[in-house]
């Protein structure tokens, strides 16, 4: 929107409707700081242009065209721009400070935000059911198979690999 703004600033027969969109968009943040980047690199155009439509004394092609200030930080350049920005934040802080306040604890008592959106177990695959059951069990102080894998100690696997009498004793203690 800010590029077509400023396109629409430069082009003489649309630049009436660019100026008042450029005014519009600062609603918007995002526009505001497209809109300073492209005025602040290429601002110089729009100044020449529009000095030159209008022309000296008003007797250029577009005399009625409103002249556009060549100062940089002027109201209707950057300055509006960062205004426009400050009181962006400003207003979204105290919006955020707002709706994180006391003040606001009601919309948590509502009855809307208790409602619990009932699952279909059945569209619930086996791993995620399996996983729910485990972390359940968990919670309860239920051991889990993992935990129980963890306690058994492993057997001795150093000595003779033809010899397998030692991991029968331990797998059977």
């Amino acid at each position: 929107m800010a590029v077509a703004s400023f396109l629409m600033q430069v082009l003489p027969t649309t630049a009436p409707y660019g100026d008042v969109i450029r005014y519009i968009g600062l609603i918007f943040p995002s526009f505001c700081v497209t809109h300073a980047i492209l005025l602040a690199r290429d601002g110089y155009v729009l100044f020449e242009d529009r000095a030159q439509q209008i022309g000296t004394n008003g007797k250029g092609d577009y005399p009625d065209l409103t002249p556009w200030s060549d100062d940089l930080w002027d109201m209707q350049n950057l300055k509006s721009d960062m205004i426009a920005l400050v009181t962006h934040i400003v207003f979204g802080i105290l919006f955020l400070a707002l709706i994180e306040s006391p003040l606001m604890d009601c919309c948590y008592r509502m009855e809307c935000c208790k409602q619990v959106i009932p699952r279909d177990e059945m569209d619930m695959d086996e791993d995620v059911a399996e996983e729910e059951d485990r972390i359940a069990r968990q919670v309860k102080g239920v051991p889990t198979t993992s935990m129980l894998a963890s306690q058994v100690s492993k057997p001795d696997v150093s000595g003779d690999p033809e010899d397998l009498t030692g991991l029968d004793s331990q797998s059977q203690a």
